[in-house]
This record gives structure tokens, C-alpha cells and sequence, in this order.
């Protein structure tokens, strides 16, 4: 019951509904926890639910797909390997997927370890002037 009381007028009442919605219920991402740069990679989470919004933090990856299975290409070594990042050999990354489901909704992470792959090229060729 809602009652308003404001003196000296007659309090008024009515009766309220208040309906708690749950957040959907979802289990873990599943799909990799370690890829290599420029590969594609699947990942799904609970089927079911109205809508899914699949985001890769620093967007390093892109997402094919909707709904509850997705895959995730990775950029190359120049895209995620730069700036601060352009000696590391790994970096750890966040794939979220929002699940919304009867108005509510909840947020998933999964964290994903990037290596970055092997190069090679002129750039790296070490001469050989030792067999003189």
C-alpha cells in the first residue's frame, strides 16, 4: 500500500505492485583464454536471452556475428603491438558480452592473453661475416 500524507489535506492511498526483475542468469564466456595475433577465435555464452553485445577492450579484435556465438579476429602484431605495448610479446585483453534479457541486464568478462607472432623479414637478418 502507497499512502501520501500531506497535512491538512486527507491522506490518499492506493495499492502498488513492485516487481523485482532478475538479472539474466549467465554461465561464463566460453572460448579461448590465450590466441595469437591475427587468428579468429569462437566464443559463446548461454543461449536464450533477448540480445547480446559482444565488445573487445581497446578494440584489438573484430566480432563476426551475433547472438550468443560469436568468433573474434584478433589484429595483427602492428595493430595491437604498438606504443607502450611495442616490446611486449603478450598482452592481456577483455572480451565483455552485455546479456540482456526482460529489461535487465548483466555483463560478462573473459580475459584473453594475446602473443604476438613470430616475425620475420629483411629486418631481422643477422649477417653472417664470420666464415671469413
Amino acid at each position: 500500500r502507497w499512502t501520501v500524507n500531506n497535512s491538512p489535506c486527507a491522506a490518499s492511498s492506493d495499492e502498488v505492485t513492485i516487481s523485482f526483475l532478475q538479472k539474466p542468469a549467465v554461465a561464463i564466456i566460453q572460448g579461448n583464454t590465450s590466441a595469437c595475433a591475427s587468428y579468429t577465435d569462437p566464443f559463446q555464452v548461454t543461449p536464450g536471452f533477448s540480445s547480446y553485445t559482444w565488445v573487445v577492450e581497446g578494440g584489438i579484435g573484430t566480432v563476426t556475428g551475433t547472438g550468443n556465438s560469436v568468433a573474434i579476429t584478433w589484429l595483427p602484431n602492428s595493430g595491437i603491438f604498438t606504443g607502450a605495448l611495442s616490446g611486449a610479446t603478450s598482452v592481456v585483453k577483455k572480451v565483455t558480452v552485455t546479456v540482456t534479457d526482460g529489461g535487465c541486464s548483466t555483463d560478462v568478462v573473459w580475459n584473453v592473453t594475446i602473443h604476438r607472432l613470430p616475425e620475420t623479414g629483411p629486418q631481422y637478418h643477422i649477417p653472417n661475416n664470420f666464415a671469413q
